[in-house]
């Protein structure tokens, strides 16, 4: 019996005790406030977040607000309804704060720190009841909105949340300073607030290229992207030098004031749609037929409009037709100081350096023997790279084998458009010999240099316009070098072309420069190591400017001469009149007046508090005054005399 009761009373126990574990269980699963995990304190326009937190038992709705001064906001309005509470959590996944349709995103779409805040929604719904409203939702969309001590009041949790300034950090991917065509156009990097983007190309023959594209819309970045090198004219952008811009329409969605206007197609939405409409008419508009009038005019109506918040990055590039590959250097991978070309031992790692223009998401190079001893092709290795830098410089490892037969072997670099081909020898262990001096470089060889031909130079323009300059440099030297390429105005150097080039190799080379406004005689050309080239540039000032100014300047001239005329016949009638009400003043003693006029005369400076010292020479009106003086003072006199 006793053995029963004891058992009875065991497993009540152990009951009991199940019982408090689930509902310690249970309660754990509860915060004992609201709590929020996310967003984070750092918000960029246009970005998306999640939002996320913890709730007490009895919550089962909560409001999400913001609060910008004394009063809270909701984010959400259209759903009418706030998040639902689901065992104790919230959560709304993947949200863009600043685009939703509640008063609180419009506050978070401008830069600033703010409160982010999540309450019960039943003490909203009392909050509304109290003070005479349909409901929650009519309660927070009417202003002022939740009054900060009702938000207090509840069950309820805020944290700061800053919003950041929009940017745009944007370039175009250039190889060597230049684009190969058929690799398209990559511009890469971040955008912070808006996600809407375009690219803007223009040629010197005023085609415009435009494509439209949207930044990542978690984190902003500008994902390498190729864009079509084609016009909106529906041809291909031409070779040479282009400017490009890259432009967002700020977070508000809309480029500059909201609209754009041009003669050719009236007033359009400044949206991707008016802008592809206006950069069409400035493609047909004689007065916009240069990269830089162009550019102005499109900036004119975007970021350089009042109140915008428009983003800009300029840029410019060489756009080329011709894939270049080339084979600079092959020397030894453990003294890479060498340059040239170099016989490789047996044993040996050869390292084989080259420039290309190429870009490197859309071409792997080949480098292969296309010729040499039979015995040796087979096993003569073959190596890949699709790794390099903006600069074009490219590097390949090739270990080399006893089974390569020794002897001269035609090397191959293949892109898949073009190849080069440089003359390697291969030669035994140790048999070599000293071919180079201490600095690696063959003793019989000439250092790179450089030299100018057919530069094309203008000898006169119009003020404000843009010159275009050509040349073609040449390497004469016996090695491979960089040629730095500079164009001068006036002895400054306003752009730089670094090129890398193999011995006997030439190029081209193009530079655009925006004239100065005032007229005269300019010194500009290009020079390259010892070389350049130098003329006079005569900068005619545009007949329609001159003038306008001319009339502005004739305009100001006469009413500035008008006004100090009345100026200086106010101050002597003036000076007279006051001169008058002084003799007509009763009870003044004339001799007095005579002292005290000449004391005022020898004296410097002017008593009178408040009014500037001055000689009394320097008052309008003064000679004037002096001779009516005159005349009052012999007729005194003769008065005087005739008594």
């Amino acid at each position: 019996m006793k053995r029963r009761i004891l058992t009875v009373i065991s497993v009540t126990v152990l009951l009991s005790l199940t019982l408090v574990s689930l509902s310690v269980g249970v309660d754990n699963a509860y915060a004992d406030s609201i709590e929020i995990d996310e967003p984070s304190t750092t918000y960029y326009p246009g970005g998306y977040e999640d939002i996320s937190g913890s709730t007490p038992a009895h919550v089962d709705e909560v409001f999400v607000l913001v609060r910008d001064r004394d009063n809270y906001m909701p984010l959400f309005s259209e759903r009418g309804e706030p998040v639902a509470v689901s065992h104790g959590e919230f959560e709304e996944t993947r949200v863009q704060l600043s685009g939703q349709d509640g008063p609180g995103a419009d506050i978070l779409s401008l830069p600033g720190s703010y409160s982010f805040g999540v309450v019960d929604a039943e003490d909203v719904e009392n909050f509304a009841e109290d003070e005479g409203y349909a409901s929650a939702q009519d309660a927070l969309e009417r202003e002022p909105g939740l009054p900060s001590a009702a938000f207090n009041r509840g069950a309820s949790a805020a944290q700061s949340i800053r919003v950041a300034e929009p940017s745009l950090d944007a370039e175009m991917e250039t190889y060597m300073g230049q684009v190969y065509r058929e690799d398209g156009l990559y511009v890469s990097g971040e955008l912070i607030g808006p996600r809407e983007f375009a690219v803007i190309s223009m040629d010197t023959r005023g085609q415009i290229m435009f494509e439209s594209a949207t930044a990542d819309r978690t984190d902003g970045s500008i994902d390498e992207r190729s864009l079509d090198l084609e016009s909106l004219q529906q041809n291909s952008l031409q070779s040479g030098t282009v400017e490009s811009l890259v432009l967002s329409p700020g977070v508000d969605g809309l480029f500059g004031n909201g609209t754009f206007y041009h003669s050719n197609i009236g007033e359009v939405d400044a949206d991707m749609n008016g802008l592809e409409a206006l950069l069409f008419a400035l493609s047909e508009d004689e007065a916009t037929r240069t990269p830089a009038h162009t550019r102005d005019a499109i900036m004119s109506q975007t970021v350089e409009q009042p109140d915008s918040d428009d983003l800009a990055v300029t840029d410019s590039f060489r756009l080329a037709t011709e894939s270049r590959t080339e084979i600079d250097d092959v020397v030894l991978a453990d003294d890479q100081d060498m340059s040239d070309l170099h016989p490789i031992e047996h044993g040996e790692t050869m390292l084989v350096r080259g420039t290309t223009n190429r870009n490197p998401d859309e071409v792997t190079l080949v480098l292969e023997a296309e010729d040499g001893p039979e015995q040796g092709l087979a096993a003569f290795p073959v190596e890949t790279t699709e790794n390099w830098d903006f600069d074009g410089v490219w590097s390949v490892e090739m270990d080399i084998t006893e089974d390569v037969v020794e002897g001269t072997y035609d090397l191959q670099v293949d892109d898949g458009d073009t190849t080069d081909i440089a003359e390697v020898e291969i030669v035994g262990a140790g048999e070599r010999g000293d071919d180079a001096d201490d600095d690696g470089v063959e003793e019989h060889e000439e250092p790179a240099e450089f030299e100018l031909t057919d530069v094309e130079l203008s000898d006169e323009a119009e003020s404000g316009s843009t010159t275009d300059v050509q040349a073609t440099v040449t390497n004469i030297g016996g090695q491979s070098g960089t040629a730095t390429v500079e164009y001068r105005f006036e002895g400054q150097t306003v752009d730089t072309r670094n090129i890398l080039l193999q011995s006997g190799v030439s190029t081209g080379v193009s530079f655009s420069y925006s004239l100065p406004e005032e007229a005269g005689d300019y010194s500009h050309g290009v020079i390259v190591d010892q070389d350049s080239v130098f003329t006079q540039l005569e900068v005619e000032e545009d007949e329609t400017t001159a003038e306008d100014t001319a009339d502005d300047s004739e305009d100001e001239t006469g009413e500035k001469d008008q006004d100090s005329f009345e100026d200086e016949t106010e101050g002597a009638v003036g000076d007279e009149r006051d001169d008058t009400d002084a003799r007509d003043s009763p009870g003044r003693d004339d001799t007095d007046a005579r002292d005290s006029d000449t004391d005022a005369r020898d004296s410097p400076e002017r008593d009178d508090e408040g009014t500037r010292d001055l000689p009394e020479r320097d008052l309008p009106g003064f000679g004037a005054v002096s001779v009516f003086l005159a005349f009052i003072i012999l007729a005194k006199l003769k008065k005087s005399v005739e008594s």
